[in-house]
């Protein structure tokens, strides 16, 4: 009888170390994330597209021809027209979530190009990629799970 007892008190304490970690960061690591800094890096001068918010739904992607494994669907954002190199701070929001996405302007060359994110100064994306109007550089923070 007492190893059943130990057993589920055990299992209680895994229960709520995950409860906790999947609420956010919270009492273990003195709080909730607050910001995001985006970074964009690329030739000097040159010209791309950012959008971003912090107010959006995810839903897992099940087409099996994709590689996206969520899908992202905005309920509000802004598109702003940037100029490399470029750095901005964002609010994470009560909902503590954020999205990015880098492309480049319809019709113009390609362009290489850089994004890096940290959420509270941790880094949490850093990808580069020859970037069009199409293939783009996206992050998607939500709850301390990030891509």
């Amino acid at each position: 009888m007492k190893m059943n007892v130990k057993r589920r008190i055990g299992r209680l304490f895994v229960s709520a170390a995950v409860a906790v970690g999947t609420i956010g960061c919270g009492i273990i690591d003195g709080g909730d994330p607050e910001t995001a800094l985006v970074q964009v890096a690329g030739p000097d001068g040159t010209t791309l597209s950012l959008v971003v918010s912090n107010r959006f739904t995810t839903t897992p992607n099940d087409d099996p021809n994709s590689s996206r494994r969520i899908n992202v669907d905005l309920e509000t954002s802004d598109t702003l027209t940037i100029t490399v190199p470029f750095e901005q701070r964002y609010q994470l929001g009560s909902q503590l979530r954020f999205y990015a996405q880098v492309s480049n302007e319809p019709g113009a060359p390609a362009a290489d190009v850089g994004m890096r994110v940290l959420i509270d100064n941790d880094e949490r994306y850093n990808s580069s990629r020859l970037v069009t109007d199409e293939d783009v550089l996206e992050f998607v923070y939500v709850l301390g799970i990030f891509n």
